[in-house]
């Protein structure tokens, strides 16, 4: 307990993000968790179901900003009685 581990990077793929949130506190965190695992090695980006187009567009503002020229996507998997 109070003690920062630092690991090491990984060959992770694959980060998640869910920048739909509605206080800034709570969207500042999952900036913060982000960076985090772009940091550990994440290169393609998967944000979860929203259907906000600006909370969308100010999280690829943001990774642009920062400086990460990564993939994203968008996207979402219909259950299997929507198919019908």
């Amino acid at each position: 307990m109070g003690k920062k581990v630092i690991l090491a990077p990984t060959d992770l793929l694959r980060a998640s993000v869910f920048p739909f949130k509605q206080l800034e506190s709570e969207l500042m965190a999952q900036y913060a968790k982000l960076k985090k695992k772009i940091e550990a090695g994440g290169k393609f980006i998967i944000t979860q179901v929203g259907y906000d187009a600006r909370k969308l567009h100010e999280v690829l503002h943001w990774l642009r900003v920062n400086g990460y020229l990564i993939q994203h996507c968008n996207i979402y998997i219909l259950p299997y009685g929507a198919q019908n």
